[in-house]
């Protein structure tokens, strides 16, 4: 939710925290019943959240950067050291 909470503000989206909290939190429960592999998932977020925020903020492009922006930071960022890291591992063997 921090994590959200910031990137809103980076991105000046005029939502309300509690008006974010509860898209948030709807979004988060929807995620946890539709099942999805991590590739998907970013395309189910990204349709989440532009459908729960489209009555605060109607520029869809900007709750998609959004909504990329987290995946990135969050699973992108990740894989993407974990492989370089087992390749430097592997290297040295």
């Amino acid at each position: 939710m921090i994590q959200y909470i910031w990137a809103v503000k980076i991105f000046l989206i005029p939502v309300s925290i509690w008006d974010l909290w509860v898209a948030l939190s709807v979004m988060f429960l929807c995620l946890s019943i539709i099942p999805a592999i991590s590739l998907t998932d970013l395309v189910i977020r990204g349709q989440l959240i532009v459908l729960l925020l489209a009555p605060y903020y109607d520029n869809s492009l900007m709750l998609i950067s959004l909504s990329t922006l987290i995946w990135a930071v969050n699973f992108l960022l990740p894989a993407i050291i974990g492989a370089f890291l087992l390749l430097n591992f592997r290297l040295k063997q």
